[in-house]
């Protein structure tokens, strides 16, 4: 068993995101928290560690609409529902460009700005 630290402080999320693993798109994917090095994942698949992908994500923010792009790699997976094959999956950004990376970070602030509203309300 390896030991991996996180860099980058985690934001919790709720939202859809378009993943693609090895030419394959994983339908009905959500983004469960979001931080600069990576995203957790649940969804209904088969995956296995150190595959590779591309995820796409979409936020609704006070600017309009922010779209990340990026490449990925699983980092560890756990089962939520046998039955369903749902499982949940940590991912660690491989690549993206500069102007994506501006955009993460513009997510990650918004959504912070959100999560605190709801946590005072």
């Amino acid at each position: 068993m390896s030991f991996t630290q996180r860099n980058y402080p985690r934001v919790d999320i709720n939202a859809p995101v378009v993943l693609t693993v090895e030419n394959r798109l994983l339908p009905e994917a959500r983004c469960t928290n979001i931080s600069m090095g990576g995203m957790c994942i649940d969804v209904v698949a088969s995956l296995t560690q150190q595959q590779k992908g591309e995820v796409e994500f979409s936020y609704e923010s006070d600017e309009g609409t922010l779209i990340f792009k990026g490449e990925f790699v699983v980092r560890w997976i756990k089962n939520i529902d046998q039955n369903e094959k749902k499982i949940q999956f940590g991912m660690q950004f491989t690549f993206y460009d500069f102007p994506n990376l501006s955009i993460l970070a513009r997510i990650i602030v918004a959504q912070l700005k959100k999560n605190e509203v709801a946590n005072t309300a």
